[in-house]
């Protein structure tokens, strides 16, 4: 393709170590430094100079192939993934003098950050796009108003959802933080009213303290254990007696898989304990069961078992699942109806919401069936990991945790971003991944070992 006296070229070339450092030479010395291993490659593309005596392209791409040796290919037939890097300077010679626009053009799209490479991406099961069926699922669902309930794809999957877990109906929200957030304001149905949870409950520790700043809830929390489970006997010795100095105690919550304790699995016969303690005492049993799927895939177990000890639940769809948002309450027709009343006071009563409700319906389906992969890739990660000489939590699930000593666990995460794996800290001492349907299990196998690469580092004393 030429443009005046202008030949657009693409082309990629492989990221070694000298390749690097000659692009830093080419185009100015602030070119960053790709620390990536093969098979990895730099793609570049842009406008470049026509010779005027020659059919054959020079400039940067004549410095570019004597650069590699000849070691480079044809966009079109490469097999890797690479990072891209777009040079549109045009200029009417045809000798080196196009090399200082250049360096401003990379200087312009490194602090724009388009010169990266394609990561690895496990934050988080959050990051799961809709697949091209679901995209289909939702362009043909038949909608309605759902604040006057006639939306009939959000009462599909809201019936839907409450059968799988054996309950009475269900209600379909935009998160599970609100999902989580009504279920408590119903079962605290007065002032003055507590609710007893562990110390690394995600309701306590991630969702922006809604119950006292929304509901005006107190909690009273106690010691959350390494497997995620909170002792019986401290449980009962929270419950608050009757007395004008105290709150009233209204509800016990879990959190089934456990997200901080590395997606432990509450054992169903531990939660029916909980459940006999809670009813003998008046109290409710809520489960944040964001993950609940995974609690059940993981035991081999229907989700109904594993939802039976609980009054009520909050199950996302939009972890492992795949669907853009949403979240489902199930309990007691009552109970949902409050939930129902609540849920539009703060803001949650959608219209036409059936269009995401019906990707929600999809992604239980299909994709609910396929989360053992997510967990295969978790335990992939967990076995490289501790092989390596890293601190990992028990992986029972979809989520890897390791610990990290002192309070380098955002310098592990910068470290592994600077190599194409995407992670996060969960604090200082620890870091966390989550495979989901966005990987694969050499992705997994890939990113464990970057990891155990940069934990290495970090254990000799290395600076990262």
């Amino acid at each position: 393709m030429f443009v005046g006296d202008f030949c657009f070229f693409e082309m990629d070339i492989p990221c070694r170590q000298d390749v690097s450092i000659g692009l830093r030479s080419l185009f100015g010395g602030s070119f960053p430094v790709i620390r990536v291993p093969p098979p990895f490659w730099i793609h570049l593309a842009g406008f470049d100079v026509k010779s005027k005596n020659s059919h054959h392209h020079s400039s940067v791409r004549a410095v570019l192939v004597s650069l590699v040796g000849g070691d480079c290919k044809s966009p079109k037939s490469k097999k890797y993934p690479s990072i891209p890097v777009v040079m549109n300077e045009r200029r009417s010679d045809d000798s080196l003098s196009f090399l200082p626009p250049l360096r401003s053009s990379l200087k312009h799209l490194r602090e724009n950050k388009t010169l990266r490479m394609d990561a690895l991406d496990f934050r988080s099961d959050t990051l799961t796009k809709p697949n091209d069926d679901m995209r289909r699922a939702m362009a043909s669902a038949v909608v309605g108003d759902d604040v006057f309930g006639e939306d009939p794809t959000v009462q599909q999957v809201e019936a839907h959802v409450a059968s799988l877990s054996g309950k009475e109906m269900g209600l379909f929200v935009p998160s599970g933080t609100m999902g989580n957030l009504l279920a408590v304001l119903a079962h605290c149905d007065h002032r003055m009213s507590e609710v007893i949870a562990g110390d690394k409950a995600h309701q306590i520790l991630y969702e922006v303290g809604n119950l006292s700043g929304v509901g005006g809830i107190h909690t009273r929390q106690i010691p959350t254990q390494e497997d995620g489970t909170l002792p019986l006997a401290l449980i009962e010795a929270a419950i608050r007696r009757p007395d004008s100095h105290v709150p009233h105690t209204r509800a016990v919550l879990l959190e089934n898989t456990h997200n901080l304790c590395g997606g432990r699995v509450l054992p169903v016969a531990y939660c029916e304990q909980v459940r006999q303690l809670c009813h003998s005492r008046g109290l409710a049993l809520h489960c944040d069961g964001a993950r609940l799927w995974n609690a059940a895939v993981a035991q081999g177990a229907s989700l109904k078992d594993v939802a039976k000890p609980f009054d009520t639940i909050s199950l996302c769809l939009s972890k492992g699942l795949g669907a853009p948002l949403g979240s489902i309450v199930v309990g007691p027709a009552k109970f949902i109806r409050t939930c129902r009343h609540l849920r539009k006071m703060l803001g949650g009563g959608m219209r036409q919401v059936g269009i995401v409700a019906a990707a929600g319906l999809y992604a239980v389906n299909t994709m609910y069936p396929r989360l053992k992969e997510d967990h295969v890739m978790a335990s992939t990660m967990g076995t490289i990991l501790s092989r390596g000489g890293v601190a990992v939590l028990k992986v029972e699930s979809n989520i890897v945790i390791w610990r990290v000593p002192g309070s380098q666990a955002d310098a592990v995460a910068t470290a592994c971003k600077a190599q194409g794996i995407l992670i996060i800290s969960m604090g200082p001492g620890l870091c966390r991944a989550i495979p989901h349907f966005g990987n694969s299990l050499a992705d997994a196998e890939r990113a464990a070992t970057v990891i155990v690469g940069v934990m290495g580092k970090l254990l000799k004393g290395s600076n990262l």
